[in-house]
């Protein structure tokens, strides 16, 4: 099994392995993991299991890989993304700014392979953003739902709901 994981590894380098097992064997999940593996399921599995793991997997990938770059920037982001229920719910604040831009888009590009892909963007209490930062989470958005997304917009204000395609 070992010798498996290492060769899909050395093939497909960004691969995610989960390995799904019959029975509880702690040695066959600790040569499996540190094989490679990113997480382990015991049988009997239903989609919800499923579903919370792989999420796991890409979120803790994807959250080390996000701090990183929060850390690197070291200043205040204009949003922050939590996954409820299945659901990424990206809050935007008063610092958003077209600085935030590819730290989005980064992000969005992280999880679009996701299925069923669930989006919400959320101004919060915005009162105004301006439209050069606007358009491109718009563009994110169309990206979104080409890619078979759901998209739910959460505004309370009206300048900034009429900037939007809602």
């Amino acid at each position: 099994m070992s010798k498996r994981f290492k060769k899909i590894i050395e093939q497909f380098p960004e691969a995610k392995i989960i390995m799904i097992s019959a029975v509880n064997q702690k040695k066959m999940v600790f040569n499996a993991i540190n094989s490679g593996a990113k997480h382990y399921i015991i049988k009997p599995i239903d989609a919800k299991k499923v579903l919370s793991v792989v999420n796991e997997v890409i979120l803790t990938e994807y959250e080390d890989t996000l701090k990183e770059e929060v850390e690197a920037v070291n200043s205040k982001q204009g949003f922050e993304i939590n996954n409820v229920e299945g659901k990424f719910i990206i809050l935007f604040n008063d610092a958003l700014d077209k600085s935030d831009h590819n730290l989005l888009n980064m992000a969005i590009r992280g999880i679009l392979f996701i299925k069923p892909l669930k989006v919400e963007f959320n101004f919060g209490d915005l009162v105004t953003v301006s439209d050069d930062v606007i358009r491109p989470i718009v563009l994110l958005a169309d990206e979104i739902m080409e890619n078979g997304g759901e998209i739910n917009y959460v505004v309370t204000s009206d300048s900034i709901k009429s900037k939007l395609p809602i």
